[in-house]
């Protein structure tokens, strides 16, 4: 039974990388190496012009930030439509977990002042996403994107007593590199 199912799971696999008509991408966030975290994207090619997308990362800018911990997870679902070529535009919807922790200080001219926040949200936002695929192989894809839009949280702790806060601003930038199969 085991060895049937591999076997079906085998010819399965091989019979579609090997197809003329590629409809699933495997990628990466080439750009979220920089936030020490891994990042997955499942790209399905409905129609020529459509497609969708469900992608996950989570990582920390800790490195970015003095005297900061800034560590999110999120989750997100695309929709593509490629009025052009190589060119998409479509709404996302977002889940993110964020938690921030950070000391406040004032530099040495006391102009420049970052007040201290230890923060813990989940939040919901939707935007919109713009995006350019870059000529690719068979096997390969690469794509440009940015975007960005507005959330809500839906829950959320703040440590350090200050307000909560009821919007926040939303933005998304990456390289996606993956196969194609």
């Amino acid at each position: 039974m085991k060895v049937t199912f591999l076997l079906a799971l085998f010819i399965g696999l091989t019979s579609s990388l090997f197809s003329q008509n590629k409809r699933f991408s495997l990628s990466t966030n080439l750009l979220n190496l920089a936030v020490s975290g891994p990042s997955a994207s499942l790209s399905y090619q409905y129609t020529p012009k459509l497609a969708f997308q469900v992608y996950g990362s989570t990582g920390n800018f800790n490195k970015y930030l003095p005297s900061s911990d800034y560590q999110f997870k999120t989750a997100i679902l695309d929709v593509k439509y490629s009025p052009l070529d190589r060119l998409y535009v479509g709404p996302y919807l977002r889940y993110i977990d964020k938690r921030v922790q950070r000391e406040g200080y004032v530099d040495h001219t006391g102009f420049i002042s970052v007040s201290e926040r230890d923060f813990h949200g989940k939040g919901i936002s939707s935007g919109l996403l713009l995006g350019f695929k870059i000529p690719d192989t068979r096997f390969v894809n690469v794509e440009i994107f940015g975007g960005g839009g507005i959330g809500t949280f839906v829950r959320q702790r703040d440590y350090s007593g200050q307000e909560k806060q009821s919007a926040f601003l939303d933005g998304r930038v990456g390289i996606l590199a993956g196969l194609k199969f």
